[in-house]
């Protein structure tokens, strides 16, 4: 650790120097500490269902549904890779809405940093059509499209395609024999204008006999094709089984699977129904192919289940491997590292009755071999808290961190996380589980979005009489804020004898980490701006390679705040 003792002539010219530079800004950095976390709109009434994206660029977008002005509006706001909101304080509005009541929606970023949002639009009228807006690095909002639908639409996925389109998927809801069907579209992203030839539209339904459809996730595939994983009802009751299927398309919208002349959904798994609340995820296998995951069977018996299918539509597993033979295990949360082929799998388990609650994970390899054991790896025992929300992101070795709402009562909750090695060990410890969020409150629909080995965590929580968006980096060592090894080496500028390190020096010197060398080259050139100093963006963040480039004007209180939080805070041995 950094030696934190200073001599008292040298506190003197620290206490001289902050009086010379005025009072430093906040330091934008995501906060360490799991009782505030970094709060993302707090404007009054409700603000909720927050969704997650990383641009190329390290900075985030949040979206959200707000009923601040009645009705839930749509908003989004974009945090710099420090965790600092840069657009309008609690967020840019994107749909003034009248609707009382929310379904899901969607988010995507593209390869510019563009966000397109996807949701359910009362603003046209009844029923409800399916909107997607543009909106730029810089919050304008750059073009909407209300899409054409026979029905009511809901629960919008989208996908950018390579050539920066983006496909959305929804659920149009539809009177008559069909009942419920899926459309598609692909718009321009100039100006969200149709890809498709005639209508636009493409729809996926099955009327005689009536087999309700339901979207599930979109996923890209080779070349310029993509896949759509569907829930597909065996009726229209509300007890009529649920089972998995998937089709791929080609860039025009045509159905691949089986062929092009007859095309019918493929089917993935139809032993036993899946949870009415429950939508197969897609994710794309690096090769052409699609991973999914889903949990069904009877309620006291819940089993989730993987299975891959490759870039011809052939079906890899002949028996869909389960994340655990044992316990009954709901709503699992699935991730995929191509790097290795492996897929993760976690899920809150239960006993035959839901009585108690406890998580689990798995690993599988490319072929889907469970590698932590036939029943995975227990996280938390069963217990009489319940726990929720359970997701989980891996990194590209092997290690999975999973996070989950562990209640404190009936209503209250906290968030709390932890990390698996990929042989299945804690990552941490002493202690291997650490609370993200330590205000017992009442929280919902949190989400998950990596951040290289680290991951960042937003939800909704009730912690000032209505529901607000916050977020929280949590680190691959289990520490909350920024990145402690990467921060510290940004305020490493100097050997130890205090001359410059390369590139404004020569290699060759002694150099043990951040000491009172690097105190004193920073003090020595501060005031003249030169370019030793500059270690930060202007929101304090750490510039590259320690973190990503964002606004840089040269030397400014941004790196004035990152070094000496720095050096006063220590950095890890």
């Amino acid at each position: 650790m950094l030696d934190r003792s200073l001599s008292a002539a040298r506190r003197g010219c620290l206490v001289a120097f902050i009086a010379l530079a005025g009072s430093p800004v906040a330091l934008a950095q995501w906060t360490s500490d799991a009782s505030l976390n970094t709060p993302v709109c707090t404007a009054v009434g409700d603000q909720i269902q927050p969704k997650l994206k990383r641009a190329p660029d390290g900075s985030f977008r949040l979206a959200w549904f707000d009923n601040r002005s009645g009705g839930y509006d749509v908003y989004i706001q974009k945090l710099s890779s420090a965790g600092v909101p840069e657009w309008t304080a609690d967020g840019v509005l994107i749909a003034d809405r009248n609707q009382s009541s929310t379904n899901d929606f969607d988010m995507e970023i593209d390869a510019e940093g563009n966000a397109f949002v996807g949701f359910s639009d009362d603003r046209q009228g009844s029923p409800l059509k399916a909107t997607v807006a543009k909106v730029d690095p810089a919050g304008t909002v750059l073009w909407q499209r209300n899409l054409a639908s026979a029905g009511t639409a809901n629960d919008p996925r989208l996908l950018v395609m390579g050539d920066g389109s983006v496909v959305v998927a929804y659920i149009a809801s539809l009177t008559g024999p069909t009942n419920a069907a899926i459309e598609l579209y692909r718009l321009n992203t100039a100006d969200g204008s149709n890809v498709w030839a005639g209508s636009g539209r493409v729809t996926q339904s099955e009327p005689s006999p009536v087999r309700p459809y339901n979207t599930g996730d979109l996923a890209r595939a080779d070349g310029d094709n993509f896949w759509l994983t569907i829930r597909r009802a065996t009726g229209t009751s509300f007890s009529s089984g649920r089972h998995v299927y998937c089709q791929k398309f080609d860039g025009a919208g045509v159905a691949q699977l089986p062929n092009t002349t007859a095309p019918m959904p493929l089917l993935l798994w139809n032993t036993d129904g899946l949870s009415i609340a429950f939508y197969p995820p897609a994710i794309a296998d690096g090769e052409g192919g699609l991973f999914t995951a889903w949990y069904g069977g009877p309620s006291n018996n819940f089993k989730n289940r993987v299975q891959r299918v490759d870039s011809a539509g052939v079906i890899r597993y002949a028996t869909p491997p389960q994340g655990s033979t044992t316990g009954s295990q709901a709503n699992c949360s699935a991730d995929f590292i191509a790097a290795t082929g492996d897929m993760f799998l976690c899920w809150p388990e239960k006993n035959s009755n839901q009585s108690l609650t406890g998580v689990g994970a798995q690993r599988f390899d490319v072929d889907g071999n469970p590698q932590w054991g036939t029943s995975g790896v227990t996280i938390l025992p069963l217990g009489a808290t319940d726990k929720s929300f359970v997701q989980g992101l891996a990194s590209a070795d092997g290690a999975y961190t999973v996070a989950w709402f562990d209640y404190t009562d009936a209503i209250n909750q906290t968030v709390r996380a932890t990390r698996i090695n990929a042989d299945g060990g804690n990552a941490w410890s002493p202690d291997p589980i650490v609370t993200v969020s330590s205000n017992a409150t009442a929280k919902g629909r949190m989400v998950s979005e990596r951040d290289g080995n680290s991951i960042v965590l937003a939800w909704h929580e009730n912690r000032n009489g209505s529901n607000n968006i916050y977020v929280q980096r949590l680190n691959a060592d289990g520490s909350l804020g920024v990145d402690p090894v990467l921060r510290c080496s940004a305020a490493d500028i100097a050997y130890d004898n205090g001359e410059a390190l390369p590139p404004l020096g020569q290699p060759g010197g002694t150099n043990n980490g951040v000491t009172e060398a690097d105190y004193n080259v920073f003090f020595a050139n501060f005031f003249d701006s030169l370019p030793i100093c500059d270690i930060a963006n202007d929101d304090g963040s750490p510039l590259p390679p320690f973190g990503p480039l964002a606004t840089n004007n040269g030397v400014t209180e941004g790196d004035y705040n990152l070094f000496f939080s720095i050096f006063f805070d220590g950095c890890p041995a």
